[in-house]
């Protein structure tokens, strides 16, 4: 009885070292898992954070581009007030110039009047 009670004690021994192990183990996988869980959760922040500061850029762009359409068209009315305003810059130089004849023709007739005449 005592070779049957010596092995129930070491199986007993060997039980409780293989409890220990997967209890050791079972801790060692929590610990593993905790930080598995803490990297998913960081990088679902990193994720998050990510996504609103391309939301940011993309508010930014789209108001960036509305601008650039507003600055554009302004160039575009500007550009064409200013080709309008030079052809009547043209028109007006053209006009004095067609005048100038008639102030010559005055000129003349004023220089051949003899001095005195308006007085």
């Amino acid at each position: 009885m005592a070779i049957v009670d010596q092995e129930l004690e070491s199986k007993r021994r060997e039980f409780a070292v293989r409890m220990e192990r997967c209890m050791n183990k079972q801790n060692e996988l929590r610990i593993e898992q905790q930080k598995i869980k803490e990297r998913v959760e960081k990088f679902d922040r990193f994720v998050r954070e990510n996504e609103v500061k391309r939301q940011r850029a993309l508010v930014k762009f789209q108001n960036e581009r509305k601008q650039q359409e507003i600055r554009e068209q302004e160039l575009a009315v500007l550009q064409e007030k200013y080709e309008k305003l030079e052809k009547r810059q043209l028109r007006l130089i053209n006009k004095i110039e067609d005048n100038r004849k008639f102030e010559r023709y005055i000129q003349q007739v004023v220089d051949i009047l003899p001095e005195g005449i308006w007085s």
